[in-house]
Order: structure tokens, then C-alpha cells, then sequence
């Protein structure tokens, strides 16, 4: 398994509203095809709820598989890893 390449891009298009570059991690070692499927489910599953009027404010990540064991992964600006949000909640003894 290699390290993670985190890869930034700018935006080719100027009229987008921000300015941000684009972020992605290109793995190779791990198998993307698994996440792909949960993610699709979440937005399926966030289309269903929308129609039931519950907004649960999900913003899911893109993520492709570019090939056996290798992919990319969109990086998600300000966010928390579960680790700190279970450390934040019951400290340093926590479930996991």
C-alpha cells in the first residue's frame, strides 16, 4: 500500500462563485469500489428523504475508481474526522 497524493487543482472555469482549487486524494492500495457504492446509496437514500421534506444537510464526497485498487477521492474542505468528534464527545477512552 503507497501513501495517499494529495493533488490540487485551479478552477478552469472563471465564472464559477469560488475561487477555492479543486482538491483530490489519488490512492492506490485501497479499493474505492466500496465507497462509490455507499455514496451512491447516500444520495439515492437523500433524494428519498428530500421528497419527504427532511433536509438532513448530507454533502457526500465524490469518489471514483479508476481501476483495480486505485482511485480518487474528492477532499472535503473543513471536516472532521470521527476520530476528533469521538474524542471531543467521551474524551480519550471512547467506544473505538
Amino acid at each position: 500500500k503507497k501513501k495517499p497524493l494529495w493533488l490540487q487543482f485551479k478552477r478552469a472555469d472563471p465564472t464559477t462563485l469560488s475561487k477555492d482549487p479543486i482538491g483530490i486524494i489519488f490512492k492506490d492500495g485501497d479499493d474505492l469500489r466500496q465507497d462509490m457504492l455507499i455514496l451512491q446509496i447516500l444520495l439515492i437514500m437523500e433524494s428519498i428523504w428530500e421528497t419527504e421534506s427532511l433536509d438532513l444537510c448530507l454533502l457526500p464526497y465524490g469518489c471514483i475508481s479508476t481501476g483495480n485498487r486505485i482511485g480518487m477521492i474528492e477532499i472535503v474542505k473543513d471536516a472532521t474526522t470521527i476520530a476528533n468528534i469521538q474524542q471531543s464527545v467521551v474524551g480519550s477512552t471512547g467506544a473505538f
